[in-house]
């Protein structure tokens, strides 16, 4: 009786022992897999904000190319129509600006 008692005390604890290693393995599964979703995360974050300074830049050149070609067609040549957008761009004509 007690070999059987024992037998069955010992298959417990081995059961309890596959349960505990079973649940450290799905911990460790779900830990690398949330740290799989964070890189990911973080990949597309870096390409949006990529995509987004790209967006802003092509539409800052739409807007200073628009504003060059008003000032040739008033006269300016398009070296000096680049060079005074360039100067509002940076502040040092006071009380202009260009809206982006």
């Amino acid at each position: 009786m007690k070999t059987e008692r024992a037998k069955a005390e010992a298959e417990a604890a081995e059961r309890e022992k596959q349960r505990a290693i079973d649940a450290e393995r799905e911990k460790a599964r779900l830990d690398a897999e949330a740290i799989e979703n964070k890189r990911i995360a973080d990949e597309k974050r870096k390409a949006d904000a990529a995509a987004a300074r790209l967006a802003d830049l092509e539409h800052r050149k739409k807007i200073n190319n628009e504003a060059v070609a008003g000032l040739v067609e008033g006269g300016f040549s398009e070296d000096d129509a680049k060079k005074i957008i360039a100067l509002i761009f940076n502040g040092k004509v006071l009380h202009v600006s260009i809206q982006y």
